[in-house]
């Protein structure tokens, strides 16, 4: 079984935090108009804070490039290199950060439920 970070409280707590901050009853990641001026601000900052839950490649180079990875094989290496080098838009930068949370600490599969679905 491949190996799988663990979702300690020091990362649960913020990606909580983070996701959970509304934006009329919405969480404040999936807005409709990412070029909104009220919205870019924050949403900026939001993928700061999550981009800093992951790890860097000083931290562990094989989660990072195995994450990009992941990334490409599910949008395309050309789409990545595109959206990443020409047109890094607020929302592609969203989605990928997301998609990498996501995968890193294995919510596909655990979730970040407090208790389990009976």
């Amino acid at each position: 079984e491949g190996e799988v970070s663990p979702l300690s409280p020091e990362i649960k707590e913020p990606i909580e935090r983070i996701l959970s901050e509304s934006s009329e009853g919405r969480v404040a990641a999936m807005v409709e108009d990412f070029e909104d001026e009220t919205n870019k601000e924050s949403l900026l900052q939001m993928i700061q804070r999550l981009e800093e839950l992951l790890p860097t490649l000083s931290e562990d180079e094989d989660a990072v490039k195995s994450l990009w990875d992941t990334v490409m094989q599910l949008n395309g290496r050309e789409s990545v290199k595109y959206h990443e080098t020409v047109n890094p838009t607020l929302e592609w930068k969203m989605c990928n950060t997301v998609t990498r949370l996501l995968l890193h600490y294995d919510f596909l599969t655990l979730g970040v439920v407090k208790s389990p679905i009976v």
